[in-house]
């Protein structure tokens, strides 16, 4: 794989597409958002969960780590899934978008992960101006329309 390969689709079943760090990236504003966060470029800089560039927490992922280390590509095809791991993930108050773990996981199971991708990348561009939006912009950080939220 290429360095600077973008990829959308997680371990756990989460959508790169929708991350503020994929989406910076994307969009050559890495310096603008870490300088926003009082992070370094380094740490914002992120090609996805499946990519050899990766954000601050995405390097450290437990997920990612254990199914890399089973040689799964999602964790929804491992024989312990859901695990204790994955549950806290998906239960962690700080970061509600991830309740939708287990949702996007049998999507990815009844759809096949290109219709899925193609499904996800709709959901997260805005109707009006098709710009990309993030699990936490309510509405769109280009055009000002309202988004749909990570629940919907």
């Amino acid at each position: 794989m290429q360095q600077n390969e973008f990829r959308f689709d997680t371990y756990c079943g989460g959508y790169c597409g929708a991350c503020p760090q994929f989406i910076a990236t994307e969009n050559g504003t890495v310096d603008a958002l870490a300088a926003r966060t009082n992070t370094t470029p380094d740490e914002v800089l992120c090609y996805g969960c499946k990519s050899d560039v990766l954000c601050g927490w995405c390097k450290i992922c437990p997920l990612k780590k254990c199914a890399e280390g089973k040689g799964l590509e999602f964790c929804g095809d491992c024989a312990e899934y859901p695990c204790d791991d994955l549950q806290k993930h998906i239960d962690n108050p700080d970061y509600p978008y991830h309740s939708m773990v287990p949702r996007q996981m049998y999507e990815i199971k009844a759809l096949g992960i290109d219709a899925w991708l193609v499904k996800e990348e709709k959901r997260w561009r805005c109707p009006a101006c098709n710009a990309r939006f993030s699990w936490f912009d309510s509405v769109c950080p280009t055009c000002g329309n309202k988004t749909r939220s990570w629940s919907e």
